[in-house]
């Protein structure tokens, strides 16, 4: 029996080393390449199309999106979580069924889903909302919101951007431990800009 607990191990061991040299891939990468996300590849969501690092890869964690009509991506080792969802006319309807506001769509979406970020923090900080630079070439909106919740004592930013394509709000989220996410706006901009439908 001795002799099979090593070999037990073994396997372990390469999962190990697997795991830490992923994380020092992905890590040394945006490194090597002055704290941006390298190697964009093009990804489609819903009839849109953009950008993103190929470092970002399937995710199935969907804690923070709240559509099921969502595309959720993740640098597991970086803890950084994208995600892209939409809302559709009915969708918009119901909202504004709840809400009663007189809001544009854009408006009341981007509101709506800020709203919902902030109530599921402890405690929050949150930018005033920006409509998104001209070279997105779609009308939007950003929030970044920092904050933390009951059930994890690390601060969390968010990056929250609504955009207006064809009568339907897309709402495109970067996610990711505070004391990093400062080096990640320009690239979130850059992925808002490389939307094409």
């Amino acid at each position: 029996m001795k002799f099979l607990r090593p070999l037990f191990l073994l396997p372990l061991a390469l999962l190990l080393t697997a795991c830490l040299s992923s994380n020092e891939h992905a890590l040394s990468k945006v490194r090597s390449n002055k704290m941006n996300f390298p190697d964009p590849v093009q990804r489609t969501h819903d009839g849109v199309s953009f950008k993103l690092s190929e470092l970002f890869t399937d995710s199935y964690y969907t804690e923070f999106v709240i559509q099921q009509n969502a595309t959720t991506k993740s640098i597991n080792e970086m803890n950084l979580h994208f995600s892209v969802e939409t809302f559709k006319r009915n969708d918009i309807s119901s909202i504004r069924f709840i809400d009663e506001s007189k809001d544009s769509d854009l408006e009341l979406i981007h509101e709506h889903y800020v709203q919902i970020r902030r109530t599921s923090l402890e405690e929050f900080t949150s930018s005033i909302r920006k409509k998104v630079p001209k070279s997105v070439g779609f009308p939007g909106y950003i929030t970044v919101i920092e904050g933390g919740s009951a059930f994890d004592s690390k601060t969390s930013t968010y990056m929250t951007a609504s955009i207006e394509i064809d009568k339907k709000i897309y709402v495109f989220q970067l996610i990711g431990p505070s004391n990093h996410m400062g080096y990640f706006y320009d690239d979130f901009m850059l992925i808002l800009s490389s939307i094409e439908k």
